[in-house]
């Protein structure tokens, strides 16, 4: 992945970051990102030479040693309007017509920005205000400490949150299946989560933010945006394939043995303990629990999170994301790319 040294304007912001905000969250340390036009359009290029022919077909893994892997990074350039998204869409096009990359690889880039970017500026304007208050799970939680940096001790999260901390970026795979569905599961207010996704990102802005957040991921518009409620199948779909760490010479998706049909049993007692009172807590989980009990196959309590958390659980199922192993989703997109 290509990076850019800061140049004077970019270090001047820097140290006026540094010193006017020095409690924010994140860093500007090791910041390396295209701020120009011209640097943008270099990192479209080497996306287009390097990446795009594998994108297709692992543009929803999560490897723990490759937090980027094929994505192209472009997003951010791409909402600060350095990049035109036509533009992109085109050499996609391009490099598929000439036999440079396959079919699944140009379609799943030109998807990302055509067939999910575009229609979800068009959701926006058209039912901003329904997005700027509804919850339709009454999900009323606030976003655990996790989010800010404090250990969870879920493997996945914690090396999602320390990437987004020290970069400002993560792909939409992470964003969807690992940030947005605990919470979700947690049953945290879908608008606290949707200001940390505005605080903590590059890329955040309203219009591309709130729909993906408030919308699909969290489904607090009631299927306004679309009719899959990502919790129902978002753990099962995390765990029926792993993709191995680069530290393992096999380096391949294999069966998660075995295959889960519903969700553990774990209490969510160490987030529920955080931001309220034992009552208060007790009532939001048992809310919660039936609220998703019946998504979670077989009625059973759903996961809040909980010390031991969902990849070791109560029933003795192996869900760790240790020793390098990551999920690997179904096909579900994201505008994050």
């Amino acid at each position: 992945m290509p990076s850019w040294a800061p140049d004077a304007i970019t270090r001047e912001v820097m140290d006026l970051v540094r010193t006017r905000y020095p409690q924010s969250l994140g860093t500007v340390d090791g910041f390396a990102e295209p701020v120009t036009a011209a640097d943008a359009l270099r990192a479209a290029d080497d996306f287009f030479a390097h990446r795009l022919a594998s994108f297709g077909p692992f543009e929803d893994a999560m490897v723990v040693d490759e937090p980027d892997l094929f994505h192209s990074r472009l997003s951010p350039a791409l909402n600060l309007g350095l990049l035109d998204p036509l533009g992109l869409c085109q050499r996609a096009d391009a490099s598929y017509r000439a036999g440079a990359v396959p079919l699944a690889s140009a379609e799943g880039f030109i998807r990302q920005i055509l067939g999910w970017r575009e229609f979800v500026r068009h959701v926006y304007e058209e039912d901003r205000t329904l997005y700027a208050t509804t919850n339709a799970l009454d999900a009323t939680l606030p976003l655990p400490s996790w989010y800010w940096g404090e250990r969870s001790g879920l493997h996945c999260l914690d090396t999602t949150v320390a990437q987004v901390l020290a970069t400002g970026y993560s792909h939409h795979i992470t964003r969807l299946m690992v940030l947005s569905n605990i919470a979700t599961l947690l049953g945290v207010d879908p608008h606290a989560l949707n200001h940390w996704f505005w605080v903590a990102y590059l890329d955040a802005y309203e219009w591309v933010v709130t729909p993906n957040v408030v919308g699909m991921a969290t489904y607090a518009d009631g299927g306004r945006l679309g009719g899959q409620v990502h919790p129902a199948h978002g753990a099962v779909a995390l765990c029926r394939l792993r993709l191995r760490s680069r530290q393992d010479d096999r380096a391949a998706c294999v069966p998660a043995e075995p295959p889960l049909l519903g969700l553990p049993r774990a209490a969510a007692r160490a987030a529920r303990a955080q931001h309220a009172d034992a009552g208060a807590a007790r009532g939001a989980a048992t809310t919660g629990s039936r609220r998703h009990g019946g998504a979670s196959g077989g009625g059973s309590d759903v996961a809040y999170g909980g010390a031991r958390g969902w990849w070791c659980s109560d029933e003795g199922i192996d869900w760790s994301f240790a020793s390098g192993t990551v999920g690997l989703t179904s096909h579900d997109q994201s505008t994050h790319d």
